[in-house]
């Protein structure tokens, strides 16, 4: 099914570059449209992301135009038959407004599995590699993750209501 959404985060971020270091705050908004098929045990998934960054308590001297992403992530999971971690894995490309232009500015590529130890706790965990295009020295990250997850219950209404 097509799913929309909306999202934001507030960033802080350690600038190490340049005359002015320290600590800098962003707010990063996206705006996403997804869709998942499933086939069999096989699940496919595709995801377009728009967001963009703004810094914040900046003087307006400081101030820089937005940074603009377009975000195209591509899912493929596998169920295999009596195993609860599940592979899934992910590629999404970046790109970056340049003037009136978007270019290629990164790609990333996981490899995760979740597992559910109730109906309202899962685990979450991957590993990440993430490269940019077209840098004299590209930028390369590793990572792994691990996300644990508790859903609360809601309360039954009264008289089915």
């Amino acid at each position: 099914p097509l799913e929309l959404s909306v999202g934001g985060r507030h960033i802080m971020k350690n600038d190490t570059k340049g005359n002015k270091q320290g600590i800098e705050y962003f707010y990063r908004y996206n705006l996403d449209a997804s869709y998942t098929l499933e086939f069999d045990r096989l699940t496919v998934g595709y995801r377009f992301r728009f967001q963009s960054r703004n810094q914040l308590y900046i003087n307006e001297l400081e101030l820089e135009d937005a940074t603009n992403d377009i975000r195209n992530k591509a899912t493929i999971g596998y169920n295999i038959k009596n195993w609860k971690l599940d592979p899934k894995l992910t590629f999404e490309l970046f790109s970056r407004r340049d003037e009136d232009l978007y270019e290629f500015s990164r790609y990333r590529i996981r490899l995760g599995s979740d597992y559910s130890f109730t109906k309202r706790q899962d685990l979450s965990f991957f590993l990440m590699y993430e490269k940019e295009f077209d840098e004299i020295e590209p930028e390369t990250v590793y990572a792994i993750g691990l996300k644990y997850e508790f859903g609360l219950k809601q309360k039954k209404k009264k008289n089915g209501k």
